[in-house]
């Protein structure tokens, strides 16, 4: 029997809503499904016909790590996305990449300390937010005002030390009043749109039931998959819309929450798009 691995990690830094309707879905289909944790020792990934990175969420915590065994695990069996895919989204770098191409981004930056007020000034913003190049949900993930330029300098520090680099965003108070437009993608289909309300460090998240999205938040996600889409099983575009621009916030392709319990059609799509590439 087909044997796939809906990907996790030993400790989860918080649940997995949508682990046991993924793997009831992939029980439905016929085909056997695991969730083994990608930091688990024990574990013989050549056993596995597939692999679906789902709930890798410690990555942050042990990046290497995380990278070596996406090498190891791609040398023994199929990964989706790819591991090419899966190391360039990795670091959130790639967001430089794509703004070169001509993607509007959040406007981002590595943090510098000596340019700490220039920030406020420069972007016109009362907060600015301070993030991890390489993150999950909101690990290591604040926001500042002008007054907490040493909280600011702490936090840098404490991600430099995890091994990433701080990045610095202004706070768009379009999150806060609109939320953040996540449109998931399934097998090269636009499958839901969520809409998630900011959080950081120590927060829950809170999220909308699906929705439609607007024409220019399609019309942007497309261009931004557009180069990929053909590589990719699953993705989530996250737009924030801001004076009625939008921008790219992030764009993620290795472990992104797909929102199932919001549409537990999509699981169809995710299915089908396994079968399909284990028929090839």
């Amino acid at each position: 029997m087909i044997r796939i691995g809906i990907v996790s990690c030993l400790e989860l830094p918080e649940p997995d809503v949508d682990a046991q309707i993924t793997l009831d879905a992939f029980h439905s289909a016929g085909l056997q499904a695991d969730a083994p944790g990608w930091d688990d020792p024990s574990v013989n990934w050549a056993d596995f016909d597939l692999l679906l990175p789902r709930a890798t969420w410690n990555y942050p915590e042990k990046p290497q790590e995380f990278k070596a065994w996406i090498d190891f695990a791609a040398s023994q069996t199929t990964l989706l996305n790819p591991s090419e895919i899966l190391l360039e989204n990795v670091d959130k770098s790639y967001l430089f990449n794509l703004e070169k191409m001509g993607i509007p981004i959040v406007p981002t930056q590595v943090f510098q300390p000596d340019l700490f007020s220039n920030y406020f000034t420069n972007w016109n913003v009362d907060r600015i937010v301070i993030k991890p190049s390489i993150g999950a949900g909101s690990y290591l993930t604040h926001y500042f005002s002008p007054s907490e330029f040493n909280g600011a300098v702490s936090l840098a520090q404490e991600i430099t030390e995890a091994g990433s680099n701080p990045l610095v965003q202004p706070f768009m108070t379009a999150v806060s009043n609109g939320g953040e437009r996540s449109l998931i993608w399934i097998d090269g289909q636009f499958t839901h749109r969520i809409i998630k309300q900011p959080r950081f460090d120590g927060q829950n998240e809170s999220v909308s039931a699906a929705s439609a999205p607007e024409f220019d938040e399609i019309e942007l996600a497309e261009k931004i998959l557009a180069p990929i889409e053909s590589q990719l099983l699953y993705a989530r575009v996250d737009l924030i819309r801001q004076d009625n621009q939008l921008f790219l916030n992030e764009l993620e392709l290795i472990e992104p929450s797909l929102f199932f319990q919001q549409n537990p059609s999509a699981l169809d799509n995710l299915v089908a798009g396994v079968k399909k590439r284990i028929s090839l």
